[in-house]
């Protein structure tokens, strides 16, 4: 793009010599910022009246390496005299015998001329040859025009500043500014459209500084945020402000993007555009290139957006009345804005002609503000249609028809993308429409917000489990989202903007009655789960009507909203309160309402069932008395005062929210009013003022002191203590000194034992010095709640693996362990000597590891009387609790050895308490292992099917060379679940007649009885893979193993290194493929079939599942070898048997549905072309439309999980069309019908393409 010609450089030298003067050593200096990026380490260039100092006209140093200015140190001299060389060479002289500071030798000698000077590099040589400096230089005016062609926001600047009219499509971005801002009076500075706005300029300013990336920037219209861009280079130090501005430019329309993106790719850009040149964005980053892009206002995007926050009316107030307005005209005007700097700038826009545009007129006016009122809709929708036909008074047709020609005016208010109208920039329209709304137009506008916001979504009429898929139950919403929202938003502008209308009496009135009769309906939790997407713009458009709604109802029907807050069952289930709590958060920014909204949000945390959404009122709560973040803008004074007040209602509720102030946490921000004023600009991000926070801290500290200290809130209190301050935790303390222990119940007192320990656990583990203070006081605490009862004060020892001591831990494993041991051994002796047997036993019932018990007291029996005592005690009385038998015998062989078993089992036989279970039980006191499960084969069979009821079968001796005894002795157990585990150890290697049996037994379970997960998959797979290895059976005999498991057959293969024996029959044998799809498919005449006669339904139909799954999961291409060759006549003759045995059995449809499927996989050529040549050969023989159609749906829905920004459109499938069609072109000459049937796929990604490019659209002009 060469905008400024060498041409253009030389006349205007010759015509404005003086202003070239003034203006050159700017234009080099603006052209050096925009290649040199922040690698500048030193920089001064005097331009304008300073041209005229002594010394150097530029000095520049720099480690870019550029072919317009060299590297290193250089000095500049620049001049326009009409001999170039004759000032080149006094200033070479001078500047030679004084190099001003530079090391000649190390330093490059640079000269600017506009002039032609066609000896210059003769000059140059010579000059060289002198070797007084490292290098010299010349620039003339056709370096110039080279450096201005790879400079382009400089050379629009140059265009600008010597008179040329250049591309009308882009600019750079001072000249939209001059055109932007001069037309106002006062004219707009960048001061005011910032507006106190100096967190988003910070952003901006980010953005320019980092890496190249996409910023999308959302104003109340497009030309905000070019304007704002401007602002916030305006504000950089000088330096950066030029490099900035040397690199901005402003284009129009794609068109000029995609341009500027393929001629600047070395020469990288800050390029600023509207929201439609998104698409072409990222190509333009990719390049190196910012990209800054203006989003329409109506735009609300998942992705990250830079929403400009409103500017603050005090600072533009101030600014206007700097600026020379009254007092009075300020503030009116700052008003008015509505905190826009759209608006304002319309307000102060000198033409009328443009301040208004002309479809701001009561003639328009009577089509388009439906369309205000609608805000957006899809027309695919009958009730949105509806609507529009109530608010326009029309049918539908016959409005489109009127609103179709304002799409292509100049300026328009309107937008259609794909099926959806919306309105572009909702507070501009309606300042611009507001004066023409009558009150004909609010009757329509009310009965079409009744209409929409009283009725039940018809998916509460289904079942909880099936909402998710309304529609396909024919129960989808007649309303889309966007007219739903649309229409309540535009209630809000009414009600926030309504003084705008002449016509119309008191709009919040309006606004206040409609919302009034829209929750006199909602008596229902159905009823607000229905509006839960308007909701929070209800309460902006009536926040008075709203709370009386909502306060009212929780103290009438509290059900309602119970019932609102449970979770729907599934994982489609949706958070049906969502709305409630966003406009309750909405409301509370605002001092005027917090103290109602937060007594509404404690009664709902009161009654609130709990679920999986972490959105509930208690959260609002904590968010909104959160220290330094507080989500609303009270004073810190008003906050204490309604903290005090639900502290002395609800203490408990209290302290469950504030406790997490302590241990810290994430920060959300809360939903906040979007056009109604809430006293305040802080963000729920930005951190209160010092003042607030201090004075806040000074009251809250105090109360949760307290608050932690109740009686309710002990126990909790104590859990928390190595998070609390220094004053709490010494009150916590002393409160609970002066509390007597029968205060708490006794689970209340087991829990305060459980935290105290925990606390000293952690102190005395990990505290250097802080919190060691309390540790005698806590251990005071242990003392005094510690329960008399035995059991009760050291059962948490016996009843955990992993007790956590309160002395704490130590890096040291071992010392750790033997530190619990030691403990657990010491409250084991005292339960032996203190408690009854019986009593011990009665408690091993109830806990959840008794075999820790009888582990522990096996270790501290004192002798044989004892030891037999204890055993036969547990013998006696233990029916369920094995597992203690078991402890008990594992911990005795620890002790005195092996031998201790056959000891018992001898006493008990002849004490007379001996059976099975109780002998197979103590065998679990050996370690399990080939020998042990001997020793078991030596008693009988009663004993040994007792041990392999309850073994797990995994050898503790050598688990690879026992498996196969274990999987043998699972299976005689009738255990094949727990055989599975062992024998689908990777690493296994059982016979192949034990994994024959263990499958056979598996398919024999009653499905009750076992669960197919992941682990019995992994399992499973290797069981496969262990039968495949050995090849001890024919591939019909694996076939006939893998067929009952046909339903996880994909999760399988994942698992085995040979392909399964199913595909592989599948591969070799068109017969056994003919079989598979007569199971699958009904017969082409819908005859019944003869193979189906004996079998019922449930047979038939389980049957042809497990060939779906074996056809879906299905690979192995016939003729393809194992190393993926394709032999055409091997895969040919598949192809023609398989038809020919499925058209015999009236399957050919079924057939060539699969076929097509089939071939979608085939290999390529070697060369990588796609498809293979004995594939189109068979194509263009078959002939086949359902082939032909079903290898391109196979292409189509083989693509995978696509993954795209929501801003990406189709850009990927116009490739993947592409790509297909160059396919079918250059297949079209000898297989015709391969070609169309590839051009048909390219076809099918350019319609996908442009769905894609409408959804696009929507996603970034949906309303929030």
């Amino acid at each position: 793009m060469k905008w400024i010609t060498s041409g253009d450089i030389k006349n205007w030298v010759a015509s404005k010599q003086r202003h070239c003067q003034d203006t050159l050593p700017e234009l080099v200096r603006r052209l050096i910022l925009a290649h040199t990026g922040n690698t500048v380490d030193e920089f001064d260039f005097p331009s304008g009246d300073s041209v005229a100092t002594s010394g150097w006209d530029g000095r520049l140093k720099t480690s870019v390496v550029s072919p317009f200015f060299p590297n290193g140190p250089s000095g500049w001299e620049i001049g326009t005299e009409k001999s170039a060389q004759s000032k080149a060479e006094r200033d070479y002289a001078k500047r030679s015998s004084d190099p001003l500071g530079f090391a000649a030798t190390n330093t490059t000698f640079v000269f600017v001329t506009p002039r032609a000077w066609p000896s210059r590099v003769k000059w140059q040589a010579a000059k060289r040859l002198t070797t007084t400096w490292k290098d010299v230089r010349v620039i003339n005016s056709d370096g110039l025009e080279q450096w201005l062609e790879s400079s382009p926001a400089v050379a629009l600047w140059l265009a600008r500043q010597i008179g040329k009219v250049v591309s009308n499509g882009i600019r750079d971005l001072e000249a939209f500014w001059e055109e932007w801002a001069i037309g106002t009076k006062p004219v707009m500075t960048a001061a005011l459209v910032i507006g106190g706005r100096n967190r988003d300029v910070e952003a901006v300013q980010k953005w320019i500084a980092g890496e190249p990336r996409i910023l999308e920037v959302q104003g109340d219209a497009p030309e905000e945020a070019f304007a704002f861009l401007y602002a916030s280079i305006a504000t950089l130090p000088e330096t950066e402000r030029v490099q900035a501005l040397a690199r901005c430019v402003v284009v129009e329309n794609i068109s000029e993007l995609r341009q500027l993106t393929q001629a600047f790719q070395n020469y990288p850009l800050i390029i600023a555009a509207q929201g439609e040149c998104l698409k072409a964005a990222h190509a333009a980053v990719a390049k190196g290139h910012h990209v800054f892009i203006s989003m329409d206002a109506t735009v609300i995007g998942l992705r990250e957006i830079l929403r400009l926050t409103r500017p603050q009316r005090g600072v533009i107030e101030k600014i206007l009345h700097e600026s020379g307005l009254s007092e009075a005209d300020s503030q009116r005007i700052a008003r008015d804005s509505g905190h826009s700097i759209t608006v304002l700038r319309r307000q102060l826009f000198q033409s009328n002609a443009v301040s208004a545009p002309p479809w701001a007129n009561a003639k328009s006016a009577c089509t388009l503000i439906p369309v205000l009122f609608a805000n957006a809709w899809d027309e695919q929708k009958d009730g949105d249609r509806q609507v529009i036909e109530t608010l326009s008074g029309m049918d539908y047709e016959t409005f489109i028809k009127e609103l179709t020609p304002f799409l292509s005016i100049a300026d328009s208010p309107i937008r259609k993308v794909g099926n959806v109208w919306m309105i572009k920039s909702p507070l501009d329209a309606w300042f611009l429409l507001a004066p023409h709304i009558i009150q004909d137009f609010l009757k329509h506008f009310k009965q079409a917000l009744l209409g929409v916001l009283t009725k039940t979504d018809p998916k509460y009429e289904l079942d909880a489990e099936k909402r998710w898929a309304a529609s396909i139950y024919g129960k989808a919403n007649p309303y889309s989202e966007w007219l739903r929202t649309g229409l309540v938003e535009s209630l809000v502008l009414l009600a926030v903007f309504g003084d705008r209308s002449s016509h119309v009496a008191s709009t919040q009135t309006f606004a206040d009655q409609v919302v009034k009769e829209v929750f006199n309906t909602a008596d229902k939790w159905e009823a607000w789960a229905s509006i839960k997407d308007a909701t929070a713009l209800l309460s902006e458009a009536a926040p008075d009507v709203f709370m009386e709604a909502v306060d009212q109802l929780v103290l009438r029907n509290p059900t309602v909203f119970q019932d609102l807050m449970k979770d729907d069952p599934g994982v489609f289930g949706e958070c049906r309160h969502s709305g409630l709590l966003w406009a309750l958060e909405g409301i509370a920014w605002s001092s005027q309402y917090f103290a109602r909204a937060v007594n509404v949000l404690v009664k709902l945390a009161s009654i609130d069932p709990g679920g999986r959404w972490s959105n509930r009122a208690i959260s609002s709560l904590s968010h909104l008395f959160l220290p330094g973040f507080p989500q609303t803008h009270t004073k810190a004074f008003d906050r204490l005062e309604s903290l005090k007040s639900i502290v002395a209602k609800e203490p408990k509720l209290v302290w469950k929210f504030s406790e997490n102030y302590y241990s810290g946490g994430s920060l959300t921000e809360s939903h906040r009013f979007r056009w109604r004023d809430t006293g305040g600009t802080r963000r729920g991000l930005e951190h209160e003022t010092s003042e607030e926070y201090q004075e806040y801290m000074r009251g809250l500290l105090p109360i949760l002191r307290d608050l932690a200290c109740t009686r309710e809130n002990l126990t909790s209190s104590i859990g928390d203590f190595i998070r609390l301050p220094t004053e709490t935790c010494e009150k916590l303390i002393a409160t609970l000194k002066a509390t007597a222990p029968d205060a708490f119940s006794k689970e209340e007192r087991e829990m305060l034992l459980q935290k105290t320990r925990e606390a000293l656990n952690w102190i005395n583990s990990y505290d250097k010095q802080n919190r060691r203070v309390h540790v005698p006081a806590l251990n005071q605490i242990l003392v005094k709640f510690a329960p008399t009862d035995v059991l009760a004060r050291v059962g948490w020892l016996l009843s955990s693996p992993y007790p956590r001591l309160p002395q704490g831990e130590s890096k040291n494993h071992d010392a750790n362990e033997k530190a619990v041991n030691n403990a657990r051994e010491c409250a084991a002796r005292e339960v032996l000597d203190k408690v009854p047997i019986a009593d011990i036993i009665k408690y091993a019932g109830n806990i959840q590891h008794p075999g820790v018990l009888g582990y522990t007291l096996a270790k501290v029996v004192q002798d044989e009387k004892e030891d037999t005592l204890v055993l036969d005690t547990i013998i006696e009385n233990v029916t369920d609790i094995l597992a203690l038998i078991r402890g008990y015998a594992h911990g005795r062989v620890s002790v005195v050895g092996a031998g201790w078993i056959d000891q018992q089992i001898k006493r008990i036989r002849i004490k007379g308490n001996y059976t099975a279970e109780v002998c197979a039980m103590l065998y679990f006191g050996l370690p399990e292992g080939a020998s042990t499960w001997a020793s078991i084969s030596s008693h009988s069979k009663e004993v040994e099917a007792a041990y392999w009821k309850h073994s797990s079968g995994y050898s503790q001796i050598n688990k690879n060379k026992d498996a196969p005894i274990a999987v043998e002795k699972l299976l005689d157990a009738k255990r094949p679940a727990a055989a599975l585990q062992i024998a689908g150890d990777p690493h296994g290697c059982i016979p192949c007649v034990l994994l024959q049996r263990l499958l056979q037994e598996l398919v024999a379970m009653d499905e009750n009885e076992i669960s197919i997960g992941v682990m019995e998959i992994y399992y499973l797979g290797h069981v496969f893979n262990q039968i495949y290895e050995k090849n001890e059976l024919s591939l019909a005999e694996m076939a006939a193993l893998e067929w009952p498991f046909a339903a996880i057959i994909d999760d399988l293969k994942e698992h085995t290194s040979s392909p399964l024996a199913l595909h592989r029959a599948l591969q070799n044998d068109p017969q056994f493929f003919a079989q598979l799809v007569a199971f699958t498919y009904k017969r082409d005449d819908h005859a019944p079939d003869p193979a189906r006669r004996d079998l019922t339904p449930e047979m038939s139909e389980r049957r042809a599942r497990a060939a779906r799954k074996i056809l879906d999961s299905w690979y192995l291409i016939p003729g393809v070898n194992k190393d993926g060759v394709l032999n055409e006549k091997e895969f040919r003759d598949w192809v023609i048997a398989a038809r020919k045995q499925c058209m015999e059995t009236n399957h050919g449809i079924g057939s060539d549905l699969e076929i097509g499927f089939m071939l979608a996989h085939t290999p390529s050529e070697p060369n990588g072309e796609w498809p293979h040549i004995a594939v189109r050969n068979l194509i263009e023989q078959l002939n086949s439309e359902t082939i032909d159609r079903h290898i391109q749906n196979e292409i189509y829905n083989s693509r995978g999980i696509v993954s795209r920004a929501p801003s990406d459109g189709g850009v990927q499938e116009r490739k993947l069309a592409e790509k297909y069609m160059k396919m079918g072109d250059s297949l079209k000459g000898k297989w015709p019908r391969t070609a169309a049937m590839l051009r048909g796929v390219g076809e099918s990604y350019e319609r996908y393409a442009k769905r894609e490019d409408i959804d696009s659209d929507l996603h970034d002009f949906r309303c929030d």
